[in-house]
């Protein structure tokens, strides 16, 4: 029972690879794919459902507080994993 619980060093790492860990950094990073170009789905369709008037260029420019919100959360999880794995009791 023991060799499935996440062991952190001194310095809060995981001293033994934990995969539970790579979901949220998945998910995260599918999120920020999800907004971010040249791959940005949301945004093409944005694009198609606003007037002629208002450019990609402009949709990027409103979109990038989405992406950056998100990237700090990766950057938090990434260097605290007890956070990734807080609400399974780990």
């Amino acid at each position: 029972m023991d060799r499935h619980r996440l062991h952190f060093s001194a310095d809060n790492r995981p001293t033994r690879p934990c995969f539970v860990w790579l979901a949220p950094l998945f998910a995260i990073s599918v999120q920020i794919q999800m907004l971010s170009p040249p791959l940005d789905p949301a945004c093409v369709g944005l694009k198609a459902a606003t007037p002629k008037d208002i450019t990609l260029q402009e949709i990027f420019l409103d979109v990038l507080p989405f992406t950056g919100l998100p990237m700090l959360g990766l950057a938090v999880v990434i260097t605290s994993p007890k956070i990734a794995l807080f609400l399974l009791g780990r």
